[in-house]
């Protein structure tokens, strides 16, 4: 009889340890279960924030495409302008004042626009894109961002030569002819050839030698933004087809 209530106890116990195990071993698989499927859920959402971050700089990008273009379109112009005032300036055609004062005010100036500084400001502000997790992306992206900011470097230098170029310009031509040029409307400037065949402020070899030089020089940088560009131009289209194969995303995207 009292063996009978031992193994019973014993019964009992293991009944009650077996029942604390698995209550465990549920409460276990519960806990661990969650704190996978928070991961899985920050795993997801993490990639929908990158792919969303992707979706954006490939926009950024495509909003470049448009400026360079622009500013192509501008170099190839500023170069003709400068080309045509050289000639003018060389030959000494005194009856075509008027039109080397319109050249010298428009192939001289600043170029006003500078493209890509959209995407750096994007790139710079973006927290997705430290956290990307792929690295052949990552690295594509940083090959942009390096070309793009020797890029600016040659902006800087062109406004450079911009600069250098005024007290020669001032040395040709009479500024009061140029405040009669200018017209301003809609929040631009822009200038109109000037009456008649006004007369050069100056006509000096050496003044005219150094403008022409000074033209020369920019405009042999102009060449150089040219190529550079057309490279450049090419990289993000390699990357914007990369990106939108990457993360498929569709053109309308």
């Amino acid at each position: 009889m009292k063996e009978e209530i031992k193994r019973a106890k014993i019964r009992k116990k293991k009944s009650a340890l077996k029942k604390y195990l698995i209550e465990f071993v549920l409460v276990f698989a519960a806990i661990a279960l969650g704190f996978f499927a928070e991961n899985l859920r920050e795993y997801y959402a993490d990639k929908a924030k990158e792919k969303e971050f992707i979706k954006s700089l490939v926009e950024n990008l495509y909003v470049d495409s448009m400026t360079y273009a622009k500013r192509d379109s501008s170099l190839k112009e500023r170069i003709v302008w400068m080309d045509t005032l050289t000639s003018l300036l060389t030959s000494k055609q005194k009856n075509r004042n008027a039109e080397m004062y319109l050249l010298g005010r428009y192939s001289t100036r600043t170029i006003q626009f500078r493209p890509g500084l959209s995407t750096l400001n994007f790139l710079s502000k973006s927290n997705e894109y430290s956290s990307t997790e792929n690295n052949e992306v990552k690295k594509s992206i940083q090959e942009y961002e390096s070309n793009l900011n020797w890029l600016q470097k040659l902006f800087d230098l062109d406004e450079e030569m911009s600069v250098g170029l005024y007290p020669h310009v001032s040395k040709i031509f009479d500024v009061k002819v140029y405040l009669k040029m200018t017209q301003f409307g809609y929040g631009q400037q822009s200038f109109t050839k000037p009456n008649g065949n006004p007369k050069l402020l100056g006509n000096d070899p050496i003044d005219i030698n150094q403008l022409v030089y000074r033209l020369y020089v920019r405009r042999s940088q102009f060449y150089s933004q040219l190529i550079y560009q057309k490279q450049f131009n090419l990289g993000r289209q390699k990357l914007i087809a990369f990106l939108s194969e990457k993360y498929h995303l569709s053109p309308a995207n």
